[in-house]
């Protein structure tokens, strides 16, 4: 009888043993999560990155863009449209602007010195250089909120702040400058297979510089990013390397910025998730 007893208890054992298991195995991941962050890059785009994660916080995917400055559309849009120029300067130093943009709700328009003063606010109290507000972190905020609401335009015309007409600077893949697309992602920028003859190089190029990025925090995730701005070398060829680690890339300084913005991101994937 004794043994039929310790049988039974070893038994039990085992099935308790073996729910634990099943249930540890069973138990759902959390579902992936997704974390995008912003910061000035190049002293005059947006630069983004996004990282998606798996539900164990591992990252799937980072995605690097920047976005052009919307004060750069002289001479970049395909003219043929409806809205008027103006030319600042004079002889081989002439270039020619679109005389009112609108970005968000706001109107501005091109003063003698080529900057984008706003229009129509109270008192005169309105942005009095375009280019330089959107370097502050409000206004970086606020011209990204206005690109990805497709809120970015050039204005056929602009009378006290009312524009009538338009052209959208928000589209992906068509359109807007002579590099295409205001993202970089999908423009001829720094590019080693676009169309034409503007801004081919030779080497990465833009997207192959990203994708190195891209592969090198997947490999080695972004703990050893929390003090970039000193741990990144330069090598004799030509590649970027962080403790030691190549990441194939040949950026330059820009590197601490996007490494920088995808560590943020990535917090905020994981924020994102809980």
């Amino acid at each position: 009888m004794k043994m039929y007893k310790r049988l039974f208890a070893v038994a039990c054992t085992l099935c308790l043993a073996l729910g634990l298991c099943g249930c540890a195995e069973t138990m759902p991941e959390k579902s992936g999560a997704m974390g995008t962050a912003i910061a000035l890059g190049h002293n005059n785009c947006i630069t983004e990155v996004t990282v998606v994660i798996d539900g164990y916080g591992k990252p799937k995917r980072v995605i690097f863009d920047d976005i052009f400055p919307v004060s750069d559309v002289y001479n970049y849009t395909a003219l043929g449209s409806d809205a008027p120029t103006e030319t600042i300067g004079e002889g081989t130093a002439a270039k020619e602007y679109y005389k009112y943009l609108r970005v968000g709700g706001k109107y501005f328009r091109v003063n003698e010195d080529g900057k984008y003063a706003e229009i129509g606010a109270a008192g005169g109290a309105g942005i009095s250089d375009l280019a330089e507000y959107c370097k502050t972190e409000a206004g970086v905020q606020w011209y990204y909120d206005a690109f990805k609401a497709g809120a970015l335009k050039i204005c056929t015309e602009s009378e006290s702040g009312t524009s009538v007409g338009g052209v959208k600077l928000t589209d992906k893949y068509s359109f807007n400058t002579a590099n295409g697309s205001m993202r970089k992602r999908y423009s001829r920028y720094w590019s080693t297979s676009g169309g034409g003859k503007i801004n081919q190089v030779s080497g990465l190029g833009f997207n192959g510089n990203m994708e190195m990025l891209e592969n090198y925090l997947l490999a080695y995730g972004f703990d050893a990013l929390d003090d970039v701005r000193t741990a990144v070398v330069k090598g004799d060829n030509g590649y970027n390397s962080i403790g030691g680690v190549s990441t194939g890339a040949t950026l330059t300084g820009d590197i601490v910025i996007y490494l920088g913005v995808a560590k943020a991101a990535y917090q905020n994937a994981l924020d994102a998730q809980k």
